[in-house]
């Protein structure tokens, strides 16, 4: 392509809309909108019915045009005559480790890779990406990505190990180089197309230099043609910016962030659901000492896994992220202390919220209050903070309704990795019964209320370990929480084409009688349930006690209901 073509299509390019369309589903209902970023900030609006279509068809010419700017520079300046290259298809010789750019298994090398792993317990995402990989042709590409020590190359290793030998012998596991750019890993794909290879996972895909402004061209140049292209990748960030704007419906992704109790139990089969919410979100690593269980291990847990993921992506988007603020603290070497505040504050706030219901005193309430406010953090970065969180898969976003403010959106924010909540209230409650105004307690007394806060929020962590299951399984209802003036519904189940819903209240009681009486059992309540979001089918109590059915509700071991959303 000469240059006058190329700034002919670059100008083009400028007049045509930035970002893509997302869709949010609203009580069951799809609402289009459109994101892009404008002086290095994220904008998002509500697409009209009549604009969708014109708008769509904008972006997707820009990307179509993008594309072809990328694939002009990724290939090679002068091209072999075609007789030239006939006689080199004749005479191929299978490349050797010298040949590819890359770290690229295949055959011996790579059985010799999956074979630790043959024996280990298999997690459940593993069919989704089977699913890709024998189903029918697209041009997408599959996207695993989650944070460090979530599983991400084991569930690759074993959906490997399940190939038939057919399969096997036409799949290539490709490991860029530090300083890969696209054109030498599109080299090394070049060369396993043209040998056969029709199962391409390329690891640790956003470590290339370009990866940003080419990642489109995997799907472009290979998944159309019929080659599986897996991505993988520590960055979760960088390939949730990527989704939006240059893999906008041209990937599919999996998230391996959160690990259901089920999986972490056929990892640690010897641990209980208390080490879960105490411990749970990694796989494998420290069998006595998980990294949640130590201060010390989870700040390094932040710092590696998610400072680390931010600025890796800030540094290979530059001003393109959209991320301003979080750039200039990267540059004055404060975003770590940042992003660890921001979720001290979550913590706070969490806490905070668990002893306003608790049996706790009042007085101690008020102090712990107090302390948080000595302590705030809340500045103009932490939308860009939170944002971060959410592409990344730390935190979830959970609706809560409250009936009496029905006009107000809120939402309750639960980490994927229960673990690392439970860990850093720990440390905040520990350095707030440190503080002078507890002098005249002894250790004894510290360490009572410290287990009996500590406590109250483990027993908050299993709602929100039941909402966070449900709404990751039950992805056609609408999953969330309603409040009231003096009680809630931990979680209400709608299915907005039956106009009917479910209603459920989670309890750490072992016995039926330790349960106070829940607002299942609210005339009222129910009332206003049923008039919101249709007939209520069921009323369900999650305990820690055995199954029974009584003509009120019906009463769920935890480990009951786990097994029962899976299926």
């Amino acid at each position: 392509m000469d240059e006058n073509k190329r700034k002919e299509i670059e100008e083009k390019i400028s007049r045509l809309p930035s970002g893509g369309i997302t869709y949010k589903k609203i009580y069951g209902k799809s609402y289009a909108y459109y994101q892009w970023s404008e002086g290095g900030k994220q904008h998002c609006r509500r697409v009209k019915d009549e604009e969708l279509d014109s708008l769509s068809a904008g972006i997707a010419e820009r990307k179509a045009l993008q594309a072809s700017l990328c694939e002009d520079k990724a290939s090679p300046a002068k091209k072999k005559p075609a007789a030239k290259a006939k006689r080199a298809v004749a005479q191929f010789v299978p490349p050797s480790k010298e040949d590819y750019s890359s770290s690229v298994k295949t055959g011996d090398s790579l059985r010799a890779f999956i074979e630790p792993v043959s024996s280990w317990p298999r997690r459940t995402l593993c069919s989704e990406l089977e699913s890709y990989i024998y189903g029918e042709s697209t041009d997408r590409v599959f996207i695993v990505c989650g944070l460090r020590r979530t599983g991400k190359t084991t569930i690759l290793r074993h959906v490997i190990c399940d190939m038939k030998d057919e399969d096997f012998s036409k799949t290539a596991f490709v490991q860029p180089l530090p300083s890969a750019d696209f054109k030498s890993v599109k080299g090394d794909l070049d060369i396993l197309s043209e040998q056969g290879y029709r199962y391409i996972f390329i690891d640790e895909a956003t470590h290339i230099d370009d990866f940003s402004r080419c990642v489109a061209l995997f799907g472009n140049l290979y998944a159309s043609s019929g080659i599986k292209i897996i991505l993988s990748g520590t960055d979760s960030l960088a390939f949730a910016l990527a989704s939006d704007v240059a893999l906008y419906d041209r990937a599919y992704i999996l998230d391996t962030s959160f690990i259901p109790f089920n999986d972490y139990a056929a990892v640690h089969p010897d641990r209980t659901i208390d080490d879960y919410l105490k411990s749970g979100g990694l796989l494998g690593g420290e069998a006595e000492m998980p990294a949640f269980s130590r201060r010390t291990s989870t700040d390094e847990y932040i710092k590696s896994a998610i400072v680390a993921n931010i600025s890796n992506t800030l540094n290979r988007s530059g001003a393109n992220s959209g991320y301003t603020a979080l750039k200039n603290l990267q540059s004055d070497g404060s975003l770590y202390s940042e992003v660890f505040g921001f979720l001290t504050h979550l913590a706070e706030d969490y806490i905070l919220e668990v002893l306003s219901s608790s049996t706790i005193s009042d007085s101690l309430v008020k102090c712990f209050s107090n302390y948080c406010s000595s302590h705030s953090h809340g500045n103009e970065i932490d939308t860009e903070i939170l944002g971060c969180l959410e592409k990344m898969g730390v935190i979830k976003s959970i609706s809560r309704y409250n009936m009496e403010l029905l006009n107000e959106d809120q939402c309750r924010i639960i980490f994927s990795q229960p673990g690392l909540r439970y860990s850093l209230c720990k440390s905040s409650v520990e350095d707030f019964l440190a503080d002078r105004m507890f002098e005249s307690l002894s250790a004894d007394e510290r360490a009572t209320i410290a287990d009996t806060i500590l406590n109250d929020i483990k027993d908050r962590l299993l709602i929100d370990l039941v909402l966070i299951e449900t709404s990751a399984r039950k992805n056609t209802c609408n999953v969330f929480e309603m409040d009231f003036v003096d009680d809630s519904v931990d979680m209400v189940i709608s299915n907005p084409d039956t106009t009917s819903c479910e209603l459920y209240c989670v309890s750490s009681a072992t016995d039926i009688t330790d349960i106070a009486s829940p607002s299942l059992f609210d005339p009222l309540i129910c009332q206003r349930v049923s008039h919101r979001c249709g007939n209520i089918e069921g009323k369900y109590i999650i305990y820690r006690g055995e199954d029974y059915h009584s003509d009120k509700a019906q009463y769920l071991n935890i480990l009951t209901f786990l097994d029962s959303i899976r299926k």
